[in-house]
């Protein structure tokens, strides 16, 4: 408990200095008292083909047998935020959602991952289901989209083994990707997701 909390205090701090990016990046920090195989890891930006491989090979590399993973991320491809989810999952590691930081799509379902879920005051954390589109390269804009059946029914069963119960999995997976559902500490309760509050400033 006693490293945790120093985990949540150093990560604290360093939320505000971290903003967003284009692509994903996993910044790197020991923890403070240095004990082996203890960091913490922020994932910032999009996640990108081969961000999975390369946070799962980060973490292999390292040997991170205990983690804080702070998320500031909009989401991204969705192979490769499973891969990074299962990563969090195995290894039973921490997650975290800094205050104004915003955790949405793929990056959601990591957090959810986490064997402890944290999050920090106006931390913004949405879920919507899986689709497919087409997206313009010009506009950026997505059309022709379709929800993927064989996506959603791999998050289901994903979050069937995290402990979600039926009511909480199709809520969460039943928006449309521009209708996002955000949780928080009331909805959470609804749907039976344990999570906590990291009131440290």
């Amino acid at each position: 408990m006693r490293k945790l909390k120093q985990l949540l205090a150093i990560v604290a701090a360093l939320a505000a200095t971290i903003v967003g990016a284009n692509a994903a990046t996993f910044d790197l920090k020991e923890c403070k008292d240095k004990a082996t195989g203890c960091y913490i890891v922020t994932l910032k930006g999009k996640i990108e083909p081969g961000d999975g491989d390369a946070f799962h090979n980060l973490v292999q590399s390292k040997g991170i047998t205990n983690a804080l993973v702070a998320l500031n991320s909009p989401g991204g491809e969705f192979d490769d935020g499973m891969t990074i989810a299962n990563t969090v999952r195995l290894n039973k590691f921490t997650t975290w959602v800094g205050d104004g930081w915003e955790c949405e799509s793929m990056c959601s379902a990591i957090w959810l991952a986490g064997s402890r879920r944290f999050y920090q005051g106006k931390a913004k954390i949405g879920f919507h289901g899986i689709y497919s589109a087409w997206v313009n390269s010009k506009t950026k804009k997505m059309t022709n989209i379709q929800p993927s059946n064989s996506g959603n029914a791999l998050v289901g069963a994903f979050y069937n083994q995290l402990g979600l119960g039926s009511n909480a999995i199709a809520t969460l997976t039943d928006p449309a990707p521009d209708s996002m559902y955000w949780l928080d500490k009331n909805k959470a309760v609804e749907l039976g997701i344990q999570i906590e509050e990291d009131s440290r400033g």
